[in-house]
């Protein structure tokens, strides 16, 4: 049986289109968590497989200084470390990602940004969650979360 085109009333013997739909948003992996960092060379490692995707051009000691690390475990294992830093602004108390890298399964990022705003809600009272990336992935993910772009970074070399 084919498809009758309803304005020629012509009947075609192709396959009916496909219907097309936005894939579901990856759910957060069940086994994924974080804690503080217990080993920094391992994590300095982590973070470093994302320094090509750093937005200001600092180096990885320069984007961790003064941070809290943190590890990202999938089950016993560690596959992904982020760093952290609370800043005073004049909005209120803000909590950056300053770096964040790993070899993680699906769904890390999404980890990251739920236990960094449930420790910034209720832990340290901050008012905003702040990341800067290149990675359009990571922006389609993270609007997922509630996050949005506030602003773009311009530069032009001399």
């Amino acid at each position: 049986m084919g498809i009758r085109s309803q304005v020629t009333g012509i009947e075609r013997w192709d396959r009916p289109p496909v219907p097309r739909c936005k894939p579901e948003p990856e759910p957060a992996r069940v086994g994924l968590s974080v804690r503080p960092t217990q080993d920094q060379a391992q994590a300095m490692r982590l973070m470093a497989l994302a320094v090509p995707f750093m937005v200001d051009g600092c180096s990885l000691a320069e984007a961790v200084e003064g941070c809290a690390l943190f590890d990202v475990l999938d089950g016993p294992a560690v596959v992904g470390a982020f760093a952290m830093r609370i800043d005073v602004t004049e909005r209120g108390l803000q909590m950056r990602v300053t770096a964040a890298g790993g070899v993680a399964p699906a769904g890390v990022a999404r980890a990251i940004a739920q236990w960094a705003e449930g420790e910034a809600r209720t832990r340290v009272g901050a008012t905003r969650l702040t990341c800067e990336t290149k990675r359009p992935g990571l922006i389609r993910s993270l609007k997922r979360e509630g996050f949005k772009v506030a602003g773009y970074i311009l530069e032009k070399a001399l």
